[in-house]
This record gives C-alpha cells, structure tokens and sequence, in this order.
C-alpha cells in the first residue's frame, strides 16, 4: 500500500541545527532509508541509513550529517543559507514510507534597539529598529498585542507608572525582544531642558576667557619686542658717540678731621648746594705721548 506523499515546511537559522520531524511507523533496524535533496527538484542522494549507521554520498555534507538517535531522523549541523531546499526521506522495501520536507535557512534575527527620535513638550517618540538586517520584521507590543509601527509616540500621560512597551525583531524561523519603560527615555529630554541654560552662559564665559589670554600674550608680546628695539637703539648710539666716555669726578676731603677749616665745615652744613663737576676724557694724541 503506497503512502500519501506529504510535504512539509520546516524552517532553521544559520549556524544551528535542525532535526527533520520524521517518524517511521514499525521501522526495523535492517531498514534501509533513503534521504535525496533538490533545490526546486529531488537531483541527488545525499545519505543513507541502515542497522543505525549513515553513510553520506554528496561531499558538502559530509561533516554536517548526523543520524538522530531518538527518532532515527536525518540531522543537518552547522545550517548554511544554501542548505535551503526540498528533502525527501524514503524507505525501500516492507511497507513503504516517503515524506518530502521544504526547509528555508534564515539568518539569525539581531537583538532589537530602542532610541528616542522626537520630543516635545508633553510627548517623545521611541523608534524600533535592528540596523540593515534584511527578511526582518520589527515593530511594537503592549500587552501581547502588536501594535503594528517601528516608531511609538509616548505621550505625557503614558509615560506614568511602570507601563512598558515591547520592542519585537523576527523572522519565520525566530525572534528577538527588547522591554522598556517610556519614562527611561522620555524623561532624558528634561536633563537636556535643564542644561541648556547652563550651556547659554557657560559658553560666553568660556569666549571671553579665551580673549583675555590672547589680549594678555598680545600686549607681553608687544612690550618685549619694544623693549628689544630700545637696547638695540642705544647699542647703535653707544657705537656712533666717537669713543667719548663720561666718568663722575668728586673731590676727597683732606686728611684729618677738617674742623678747622670753616669752608669745609660750611660745606657740611648745606651739602644740598655741593655740584657735581664732569670733566671729559680723551683718548691720548701721538703728539702729547711722553718721550
């Protein structure tokens, strides 16, 4: 009697495992069982199993099959995206069993994020969303109940209590979820609120500290260069002056107390009418040199 040819849908994740739901009804271990493979058609063979051993036929395969203890199943490890495709198991000989299988392989669904897009005064507006991750589905859940939207606009009087809100990436094969609560992010735009007038006078403040330094190192920088001008001018003057040199000429008193001498002791008494006298000195001419 020839059993009903049966297809069934079965999906997996890249890098996992997948076990094809198979049960043999009176199975002996002498059985032989048959597994092909096709992407759109059945092209070849790629494994037999009998008295619990496989043997594997197609080489890209060969380290990623394994015979299922429990059930006697075909197992595939290490899940690549082209493992996508029709398989069909078969038994040949007593009473024949066929099943066809159509798997589809999906990439693994990323770790959703959260982030605040928009705020106003009396709402902000959350976005779900999980990157460039392509054949996934992203939305919003409150209560088991999808909302059907990546961007959830939080009002006021929803951001109260501990109400929370579900952030859901999936795919046919898994899914992924992220919990929040809306005050965790909503209430992030007050601390911005509040440090704004801080950033108002903290910047000014910071400009013209700026100024002052510069307007110092400015007029340093100016004094020292004139300065340096002026040493330089009277080092020119000193070199262009013919070699004259000025000295302070003072008269030493004579020996002994002067007392008795009355223009000296008058001399003492109104030191403020005493004057300085200069006298010029020259460099000795060839013809007042002493023989």
């Amino acid at each position: 009697m020839e059993t009903q040819l049966v297809t069934q849908q079965v999906k997996g994740i890249v890098g996992e495992s997948l076990t094809f739901p198979v049960e043999i009804p009176n199975l002996k271990p002498d059985t032989e069982i048959n597994w092909r493979y096709g992407f759109k058609e059945l092209d070849f063979q790629i494994a037999r199993i009998q008295n619990r051993t496989i043997k594997v036929f197609e080489e890209r395969f060969k380290a990623r099959l394994q015979l299922d203890n429990m059930s006697s199943s075909l197992r595939i490890n290490g899940l690549e995206r082209e493992d996508s495709g029709i398989y069909q198991v078969e038994t040949i000989g007593g009473n024949r069993f066929i099943k066809r299988f159509h798997l589809s392989v999906y990439n693994p669904v990323p770790e959703p994020q959260v982030m605040q897009i928009h705020s106003a005064n009396r709402s902000c507006t959350l976005l779900c969303f999980v990157g460039n991750a392509s054949e996934v589905n992203v939305f919003w859940m409150r209560d088991g109940k999808p909302l059907n939207t990546t961007e959830l606009e939080i009002s006021q009087e929803m951001q109260g209590g501990n109400v929370t809100y579900t952030c859901v990436a999936s795919n046919p094969a898994s899914n992924k979820t992220t919990t929040v609560t809306p005050s965790h992010y909503c209430d992030k735009r007050k601390g911005n609120e509040d440090d704004a007038p801080r950033n108002h006078i903290l910047i000014p403040v910071i400009v013209l500290a700026v100024i002052g330094v510069l307007a110092v190192l400015s007029i340093t920088l100016y004094f020292r260069r004139k300065k340096t001008a002026f040493e330089k001018e009277g080092s020119e003057r000193s070199r262009n002056s013919g070699g004259i040199v000025y000295a302070e000429v003072t008269t030493a008193p004579p020996a002994g107390s002067g007392e008795d001498i009355p223009e000296l002791a008058a001399a003492r008494q109104t030191t403020a009418k005493l004057t300085t006298i200069y006298d010029e000195l020259r460099t000795p001419s060839s013809q007042n040199a002493p023989c």
